[in-house]
């Protein structure tokens, strides 16, 4: 992993901690982006890895926080010329046997946040530290607020959701279209998103918490 170049550890900053490139834009939508990094059940993974890179924005924030299993969670990011590295390393109290989220990263910027192509990397090992592969933790990269996954947030995705909740058998959601609609973070999608995302998108918000 790379050398962090800020590091913070589990319960980072809260929303209000947001620049204040953010807060002078008062009526100035934000758009959150969120990675998730889970594994199968029997997965047997102690520690975790991601790496990506994604287009020189000018980030407003980010937080990270552990999933389901607790443990240590750090990350870092890296500005360069043309794009921004980012790395973070997830640490559970033993090995993993039960499925689950290691942990999730929250970023919001005014811009549009876009991963360069082929870089996002997951590594994974066990309570001994040796290498098991780049494929036993899967990563999912979201806008979160966009169920339908068409890159945008808009009142299609509050139809989406309405259509999940109604009918989930014809109307099913996608791994990522989950994760994407669970705007509240609270691990499940309900009729609470639903609003939450009309909320978004009538102004009433202007980000996802």
């Amino acid at each position: 992993m790379l050398s962090a170049v800020s590091a913070t550890m589990l319960c980072v900053t809260s929303l209000a901690g947001i620049t204040s490139n953010a807060a002078g834009a008062e009526t100035q939508k934000l758009n959150t982006y969120a990675v998730y990094c889970d594994v199968e059940s029997g997965s047997g993974v102690m520690w975790a890895d991601v790496y990506f890179r994604y287009n020189n924005i000018d980030m407003d924030s980010l937080e990270i926080e552990a999933g389901n299993f607790g443990g240590d969670v750090t990350h870092s990011t890296l500005e360069r010329t043309d794009d921004t590295v980012y790395s973070a390393s997830f640490r559970a109290d033993g090995a993993i046997m039960a499925p689950g989220v290691l942990f999730k990263s929250k970023f919001w910027t005014t811009d549009n946040m876009t991963l360069v192509d082929g870089t996002m990397r997951t590594s994974a090992f066990d309570a001994t530290r040796k290498f098991m592969g780049n494929d036993i933790v899967e990563d999912s990269f979201v806008l979160v607020g966009d169920a339908n996954n068409d890159k945008v947030v808009d009142l299609d995705d509050e139809t989406a959701v309405i259509q999940y909740l109604g009918n989930p058998t014809d109307y099913k959601l996608s791994k990522e279209e989950y994760y994407a609609a669970d705007v509240n973070f609270d691990g499940v999608v309900n009729d609470a998103d639903r609003k939450l995302i009309r909320d978004y998108n009538n102004g009433v918000i202007d980000w996802f918490e």
